[in-house]
């Protein structure tokens, strides 16, 4: 599996893991009111701020992770760590370092990858945009509507991961 499934498997993880925590805390007594339409606004928005900072320090973490996967695998490739040879030692440390740059570059399938994976996931947000709007003109309360639309996005947003995974896995 490639480096940018990978990542992206991470990605979706950690938004189910978004979505869980927010259908937790929803459905729980700490919740706002169902007639608190600003209480529900300020809860979302912190929960997107969470989530961006638990995604931030996921993939840091992962990035270092994966680093010394590589690092670990080369060594063990080239038969160990080398005491009293430094020399070979940086020509591993070399080879660490390029294997990461070349899965770091964004080429052209990667470009491809992107705009089509990132259509499933602006799909995803304008279904929601329609769901709420309809939810709101068959008299359900705005915060029926913000859920909607929550969900929608959510959803269009692991879409839009799992086509990332396939594309790259398949090819484009």
């Amino acid at each position: 599996m490639s480096y940018k499934s990978k990542r992206t498997i991470t990605n979706i993880i950690v938004g189910i893991g978004a979505m869980i925590a927010y259908i937790i805390f929803a459905a729980s007594t700490k919740a706002p009111q169902v007639d608190d339409l600003k209480g529900w606004a300020i809860k979302i928005l912190i929960f997107i701020g969470v989530a961006i900072g638990v995604e931030i320090i996921v993939q840091v973490l992962f990035h270092i992770g994966y680093s010394i996967g590589i690092a670990v695998k080369e060594e063990v490739a080239s038969g160990g760590i080398h005491v009293n040879n430094k020399d070979k030692d940086n020509e591993n440390d070399k080879r660490v370092e390029r294997i990461i740059k070349s899965n770091m570059i964004e080429d052209e399938m990667e470009k491809t990858v992107y705009l089509k994976s990132a259509r499933i996931g602006y799909i995803g947000t304008g279904i929601g945009f329609l769901a709420s709007l309809i939810t709101l003109a068959v008299g359900q309360s705005a915060i029926m509507a913000l859920h909607v639309q929550l969900i929608c996005i959510m959803v269009g947003m692991l879409a839009e991961g799992i086509t990332s995974v396939y594309l790259y896995e398949r090819g484009v």
